[in-house]
């Protein structure tokens, strides 16, 4: 069980392994996953595979995929790397991390080379797992990245509030009432 706290909210998640998912106050939600990739085949199979763990979205093109990001809230894409569209996946993912999108990505691919693995990673990829995946492998690779990307944004929340609050005076001791007094004299 995971509890989250925010200015306004609290919430409360249980999350397991044996179900990709979340419940928030007893209602359970599925995770959005965008799957990115020209082999429909591929995109068929999958989508049967995590149906059930997640609510699959699924993109054949780029302009398509951009499309959907825009429109539905996606919490992670699979987007595969050798796209033979009007732009590659390198070039989506680039485009999704210039515009400052925190979404998890995991790069997938049958035959790609290490060197594009490795780009993909520079450019901000969250991990690459190839299509002969098996589904454990596949969700557990989901998992991690949507973990990671909580975990940023919670240190992102923190790091603000911690901003937030720096210069206070903590406390309520009558020492520490004087100095609020005197500042606010001053």
């Amino acid at each position: 069980m995971l509890l989250t706290i925010f200015p306004e909210r609290i919430i409360i998640y249980t999350f397991t392994l044996s179900y990709v998912g979340f419940v928030r106050l007893g209602i359970q939600i599925a995770m959005k996953i965008l799957i990115i990739d020209d082999d429909l085949e591929f995109i068929d199979h999958v989508k049967f595979l995590l149906d059930g763990s997640f609510d699959v979205f699924t993109a054949s093109s780029p302009s398509e995929a951009v499309n959907i990001l825009s429109s539905d809230d996606i919490e992670a894409l699979l987007l595969d790397i050798d796209l033979k569209a009007e732009s590659t996946g390198l070039d989506l993912l680039s485009k999704i991390r210039n515009e400052d999108n925190d979404i998890p990505i995991i790069m997938i691919s049958g035959t790609t080379s290490i060197e594009t693995v490795v780009d993909a990673m520079k450019l901000g990829a969250d991990d690459y797992i190839g299509k002969t995946v098996k589904i454990e492998e596949l969700k557990a690779s989901i998992i991690r990245a949507l973990a990671s990307a909580k975990s940023k944004r919670e240190l992102t929340y923190l790091r603000s509030e911690i901003d937030e609050i720096k210069g206070r005076l903590w406390g309520e001791s009558e020492a520490i009432e004087k100095i609020r007094n005197t500042i606010a004299v001053v």
